[in-house]
């Protein structure tokens, strides 16, 4: 008996290892990530103006020139937590039409009001389907979505990133 208990014992510790090994295999890669062109924003925990670290905003501007343009484009777009989780969302256009699917809430409550606007951050974890996004002083923004009464800030513009990437690239309006 005193085996067969042993013999168990081992076969579930046996087994969690191999949890543990399958979580690793599948735990996110930034920069991996980078290199596959994913626009990433990274809550770094820290205050403004380093909240936030922000990849590929380069390929993100690109892709509100092609929306702006009408064109359809796609992209990843990749929030990645304080203790490292990644939540992968998809942001895509279609003839000038922008929807944004979004599974992440982490910048629900950031607010930042402006310009006679307030921003704030995705609500819901659902497609949002909207009518336009930008880059401006407030950041990255959705507008005109629909069944919505508010704009939506994506990227918020107090970055290091955001800085030097607007001096480097226009924005076609």
């Amino acid at each position: 008996m005193k085996k067969f208990i042993l013999l168990m014992i081992l076969t579930v510790v046996w087994l969690v290892g191999c949890q543990d090994v399958a979580k690793e295999e599948s735990t996110f890669k930034l920069e991996d990530s980078i290199k596959n062109g994913d626009v990433i924003v990274v809550d770094t925990g820290q205050s403004m103006p380093n909240t936030y670290k922000i990849y590929n905003l380069d390929k993100l501007f690109m892709f509100i020139n092609k929306a702006n343009g009408a064109e359809s484009s796609e992209l990843k777009f990749i929030n990645v937590t304080k203790d490292g989780k990644s939540v992968e969302n998809k942001l895509s256009s279609n003839r000038g039409n922008v929807t944004f699917d979004n599974k992440f809430l982490g910048m629900k409550d950031y607010y930042l009001t402006g310009g006679g606007e307030t921003l704030i951050g995705l609500q819901e974890t659902k497609p949002y389907e909207c009518g336009n996004i930008n880059a401006s002083n407030n950041g990255v923004t959705l507008t005109q979505c629909k069944n919505e009464d508010q704009n939506f800030i994506i990227v918020p513009f107090k970055t290091q990133e955001f800085r030097e990437a607007t001096a480097k690239v226009k924005i076609k309006k």
